[in-house]
């Protein structure tokens, strides 16, 4: 069964995939208390200007959603 998502529902890319963070596995944890989220994320990718554009675009998303403190975790493949 092929998952869609909400025509509203934004999604990051990773730079230079086609695809959404979370379409390709990358997305492994989310907690949400109150305003606060905290989001583990692990890319296949070392590149590193590459994972800043991802917890940019993420963090810009999550911001935009009005959660008030944001924490990103990213792991290396």
């Amino acid at each position: 069964m092929a998952r869609t998502r909400s025509p509203r529902t934004p999604a990051v890319r990773f730079p230079g995939r086609s695809r959404d963070l979370i379409s390709l596995g990358f997305v492994k944890r989310i907690a949400v208390e109150g305003s606060s989220i905290e989001v583990e994320i692990t890319p296949d990718s070392i590149n590193a200007e590459k994972v800043a554009t991802m917890e940019r675009e993420v963090h810009g998303l999550l911001r935009e959603a009005h959660f008030e403190t944001i924490a990103i975790h990213t792991e290396p493949p």
